[in-house]
């Protein structure tokens, strides 16, 4: 069961000026105090009686400077967009020919280090541009950093006679929404119950998918499977107590979303009383995760292919999740929403999301089988390529224009994201150049 959740508020920007060193001190303390709380419990869970609280101070003392924690969330944000802005661009090191794997693994290094210098704003940032348009924007300036670093990586391979016929405009994209996400899931707020953050190598699994999009060459022609919808099932002429309840808020979540619809709209959906809802679920929160498990039902039930070669296979599995995921796209929106709000619905939705993540990385383990290598922390590939199709899916459903890409298709993205796919499981890597790291 789930605890019941208000939408959150729109928030202020204004932070006072300060004039003296001892202010400007104070306000230090403030905003470590808060990136602190923020990485080590979310921003939804943090109050501003926490952060005083963490900083020595009173909540009067906190607001002499801000007028609320949205005020010093976008403090810690100018802060971050100016040590991850155009200038971290001089600071990344090239690789200097085809074997130069270090240089991908120094450079995602750097992007980890950065994650975790800035982790708190960075949580917070992830989770808030979720509800919040104006804290979306800053997290995009962020974002097209990482789109200009793959991007010049991408460049570079192709200097050195690979990569020629890889994706310019969209592989970069792919990857950044990847490395986006895939720290987010790393960093313990919606990573797989039975796999601890310290048990990933994340530099070397992020590496690996890197390098190996660039400069590994497919064994044979790339066979696409066509985006198809899948064909919409007879509705029922009535039907009866979860599956009434459940038809009902899938419907009103398409219509208002989840933090905006309520239990009476999803009453008045199924022509029930109100009290009838509560027959069946404790909250709104309980049903959406009831939907939960049957979006994961299903993509569990549409990843069941017959034998094929690998490209065939890789990009029936990529459009298969990405059908399924954005033909439910309401119930996904409202459990990412949800999961950046309340710890113990992330849990649940965590247990729910390992069977795919789990099926992914039978993939991993059987491309390797193909190609005869062994060089994959599959567990973690398999980790890192679902966050790439999940953020992606979802950015594309909420907002599309975060991925910086102009028109494109979803028959394009899925086209693309295939091509990498295959490249990484499949490919195969210039001689002496397999990645000793993983």
């Amino acid at each position: 069961m789930t605890k019941r959740l208000s939408q959150p508020r729109e928030v202020s920007d204004r932070v006072r000026g300060v004039r003296s060193a001892r202010g400007q001190r104070t306000i230090d303390e403030i905003t470590r105090s808060a990136d602190k709380l923020f990485a080590s419990q979310g921003y939804f869970s943090t109050t501003v009686e926490d952060i005083a609280k963490e900083a020595g101070r009173s909540s009067a003392a906190v607001y002499q400077y801000f007028d609320n924690k949205a005020a010093i969330l976008e403090l810690l944000s100018e802060r971050l967009v100016d040590f991850a802005g155009p200038r971290a661009l001089e600071r990344i090191p090239l690789p200097e020919n085809e074997y130069d794997h270090a240089a991908f693994v120094r450079a995602a290094a750097g992007f980890w280090q950065t994650y975790l210098t800035f982790k708190g704003v960075m949580v917070a940032l992830f989770q808030l541009s979720t509800v919040d348009e104006r804290f979306a924007g800053i997290e995009k300036k962020v974002r097209a950093v990482g789109h200009q670093v793959f991007g010049i990586f991408l460049a570079r391979a192709r200097e050195h006679g690979f990569a020629n016929d890889v994706d310019q405009k969209l592989t970069p994209v792919l990857i950044d929404v990847m490395n986006e996400h895939y720290r987010f899931i790393s960093s313990g707020h919606l990573i797989s119950p039975d796999r601890q953050p310290e048990s990933f190598d994340e530099v070397s699994v992020l590496a690996a998918i890197w390098y190996r999009a660039f400069y590994a060459v497919p064994r044979e022609p790339i066979v696409h499977v066509p985006l198809k919808r899948s064909r919409k099932a007879r509705k029922p002429a009535r039907s009866e107590g979860k599956e009434l309840w459940a038809a009902a808020g899938r419907h009103v979540f398409e219509q208002k979303s989840f933090l905006t619809a309520g239990v009476r709209d999803i009453a008045e959906e199924a022509g029930m009383s109100l009290g009838a809802f509560y027959n069946y679920f404790d909250t709104k929160e309980d049903l959406l995760l009831h939907l939960a498990e049957e979006f994961n039902d299903t993509i569990l039930q549409g990843l069941r292919f017959p034998d094929e070669p690998g490209s065939m296979r890789i990009s029936r599995l990529v459009t298969t999740l990405w059908r399924t995921y954005t033909e439910n796209r309401a119930v996904v929106h409202g459990i990412f929403q949800l999961s950046m709000l309340d710890s113990e619905f992330a849990a649940d939705w965590r247990r729910t999301r390992r069977p795919v993540v789990k099926l992914i990385e039978d993939h991993v383990i059987q491309a390797e089988a193909d190609r005869g290598g062994n060089d994959l922390d599959a567990a973690g590939v398999a980790e890192a390529l679902w966050s790439m199709l999940e953020h992606c899916a979802y950015l594309w459903g909420t907002r599309r224009s975060d991925l910086m890409v102009g028109a494109v298709s979803e028959a394009e993205l899925c086209r693309a994201m295939s091509d990498l796919w295959y490249r990484v499981l499949h490919g195969v890597l210039p001689p002496d150049g397999l990645l000793s790291v993983l």
